[in-house]
């Protein structure tokens, strides 16, 4: 039985389409897998399809998940006193009164935070 089971998966790979062949959104998910790890992006998004049939997926936006954390870093080296806000701009691509305002910000947990 496990032979069976062997050719049927050998079988199965060897017909597996290419990422262009694949239907709708799929493809454009395989080819991002692809740049992330080459030669798995019709395998993993195979995958997610079989597990996911029918279910309609939101794909969140992490910009502001990203902006929190990199916020809370900035606050964090700012703090540290070794930094300087035109520093943090530089490394960050904002501008300095972008970062002014970052660091100017109150925290909803306590008083406003030290900017100078």
């Amino acid at each position: 039985m496990s032979s069976l089971r062997d050719e049927y998966r050998q079988h199965m790979a060897a017909i597996a389409p290419q990422v262009g062949e694949l239907p709708g959104d799929l493809a454009m998910i395989a080819g991002l897998i692809e740049e992330i790890s080459p030669g798995q992006g019709v395998r993993i998004t195979m995958m997610l399809a079989d597990r996911l049939h029918g279910t309609k997926v939101l794909w969140h936006n992490l910009r502001g998940m990203y902006k929190q954390q990199r916020d809370a870093w900035m606050r964090q080296r700012y703090d540290a006193g070794d930094v300087t806000v035109r520093d943090l701009a530089l490394v960050t691509g904002l501008g300095e009164r972008q970062v002014s305002r970052v660091l100017g910000k109150v925290d909803e947990e306590g008083p406003q935070l030290r900017l100078f």
